[in-house]
C-alpha cells in the first residue's frame, strides 16, 4: 500500500514457518533481518521479535526458533502467522523517523511526525497536523519537532532530504482521503538521509468505513475533481483549477499586471499589492463554504489570467461572488465564462442565490451580470454601490 502511494519500502517476504523463513532469506540474499509476524504484536522489539544482520541460513534458523520460543513466553495470547524476512538496509548516518495516521473520533484523520526508532515513546518528540497537507504545511509539521534541527545536518553529518520526507507526509494525507477504511497507520522506522527515505517497518489497521471519502476530514481537502478549463469567445481554452495556498505569488503577479482602475472596481478601493494577511486569507481557503478558481493564461501555469470566488453565508443559502480579470485578458469573454462557472458551482452546492457588490460606475460588470439574469438592488445608505442578485432556485 505504501509503495503504491510513492513511499519507498524495503523488500519484504513473508514466511509461515522456520524453514520457509530460511528459504526466503536465501532468495533475498544475506545479511537479512528476521521479524515475527503477528497482528496482535505492534512493537516487535518489546518481545524479542526482531533479529538483525543474520549472515547465513543457520543463523536464520536459530534466530527463528529462539524467536518463537521467546514470543510464546511473553505473549501467549498472540496469534503467530510466521515471519517476515527483509534484506539488511545499510544507510550509515540515516535518521530514524516515525510517521503516523490515526482516525480521531472528533477531528477525523490526524497525521503524526516525529523521531522514531525503538525509543520513540521515551524520546516523545512528535507533532501532529490535520490533513489535507500541502508542501508548506508538511514542512511546517516537520519543523515543529526537535529532530528537524538534526535533519538539517550537524558536525559533519549530512542532512536529510526534506522534500522526500514531506512527500511521505503528503502520501499519508492521500491515503486518508482515498481509504475511509483506514483507521490507523504507523511507519517506524522511516530511514531518512540526503539520498531520500525508505520505510523499514509499518503496520496498518482497517475497519468497515462509516463515512465515505473525505466527509471524515475536519478540513475539506483540495477538490481535484473541479480542475478543468474555460474558453473565451474565440474558443481558445485556458486551464483552470481551485486556488491553493501556494498561489499567493500568482495573485500578486495578477495584481501587478492589472490596471489600477480595474483593481479599484474589484476591491472597491485602490490596491496594488495584497497585504500578507489578505493574501493568506484569499489563498488558504477551506473549500467548504468558500471556493476560488484560478484561470491560467497558458499551459505553463505561470501567470493567472483571472480569479473567480464564491463565499457562502453561514446558513449556506446565498453566496457572494467576486471576479478579477487581468487587464490584458479583458474583452474576450473570460469574465463571462468565469461567472458562468461560479453560477454552475453555486447550483451544484444547492445555493438559492448569489450576489455581488458592484460600483455604479462599473458598467462592464453591471452589463455582464444583467446578461446572465442578475437584478439590481440598492444598498441602504450607500449611493455608489449596487448589489447584483441572481436567484438560482
Amino acid at each position: 500500500m505504501l509503495k503504491a502511494y510513492g513511499v519507498p519500502v524495503v523488500e519484504t517476504l513473508t514466511a509461515p514457518d522456520v524453514e520457509a523463513a530460511v528459504a526466503a532469506a536465501r532468495r533475498t540474499g544475506f545479511p537479512v533481518v528476521l521479524k515475527i509476524l503477528s497482528a496482535q504484536i505492534a512493537h516487535k522489539t518489546d518481545v524479542g521479535g526482531v533479529a538483525l544482520g543474520l549472515e547465513d541460513e543457520a543463523a536464520v534458523r536459530v534466530a527463528a526458533q529462539a524467536m518463537l520460543k521467546k514470543v510464546a513466553g511473553l505473549r501467549p495470547d498472540a496469534i503467530i502467522s510466521g515471519f517476515t524476512v527483509q534484506p539488511l538496509v545499510n544507510r550509515p548516518g540515516a535518521f530514524e523517523l516515525i510517521l503516523g495516521l490515526v482516525d480521531d473520533p472528533t477531528f477525523g484523520p490526524v497525521i503524526l511526525f516525529g523521531q522514531g526508532g525503538s525509543a520513540v515513546e521515551i524520546i516523545d518528540d512528535k507533532a501532529m497536523a490535520l490533513p489535507p497537507l500541502n508542501r508548506n504545511l508538511a514542512e511546517d509539521l516537520i519543523r515543529q519537532t526537535r529532530v528537524s534541527r538534526l535533519l538539517e545536518g550537524y558536525r559533519g553529518r549530512p542532512g536529510a532530504n526534506f522534500d522526500a520526507i514531506a512527500g511521505a507526509l503528503l502520501a499519508l494525507g492521500d491515503l486518508a482521503a482515498d481509504l475511509p477504511e483506514l483507521v490507523e497507520l504507523e511507519i517506524n522506522p522511516l530511514l531518512a538521509d540526503r539520498k531520500g527515505i525508505i520505510a523499514l517497518d509499518a503496520r496498518i489497521r482497517v475497519r468497515p468505513a462509516k463515512l465515505t471519502s473525505t466527509r471524515r476530514f475536519a478540513i475539506r481537502p483540495y477538490p481535484q475533481r473541479l480542475e478543468g478549463e474555460l474558453s473565451d469567445r474565440n474558443a481558445k481554452t485556458y486551464p483552470m483549477r481551485p486556488i491553493r495556498p501556494e498561489d499567493a505569488p500568482l495573485i500578486d503577479d495578477l495584481l501587478a499586471n492589472t490596471d489600477p482602475e480595474d483593481l479599484r472596481m474589484r476591491f472597491l478601493s485602490p490596491l496594488r499589492r495584497l497585504p500578507r494577511q489578505l493574501a493568506a486569507r484569499l489563498t488558504q481557503i477551506d473549500y467548504d463554504r468558500e471556493m476560488a478558481f484560478v484561470l491560467f493564461a497558458d499551459e505553463s501555469h505561470s501567470h493567472a489570467a483571472a480569479v473567480g470566488r464564491l463565499s457562502e453565508d453561514p446558513d449556506r443559502i446565498r453566496a457572494e461572488y467576486a471576479i478579477l480579470v487581468r487587464s490584458d485578458h479583458q474583452g474576450i469573454g473570460l469574465g463571462y465564462a468565469m461567472m458562468q462557472r461560479l453560477i454552475d458551482y453555486a447550483r451544484e452546492r444547492g445555493l438559492k442565490e448569489i450576489f455581488g457588490h458592484v460600483l455604479r460606475e462599473n458598467r462592464h460588470m453591471l452589463d455582464l451580470c444583467e446578461a446572465l439574469g442578475f437584478e439590481r438592488h440598492g444598498l441602504e445608505g450607500e449611493m455608489s454601490v449596487l448589489e447584483m442578485r441572481l436567484t438560482l432556485a
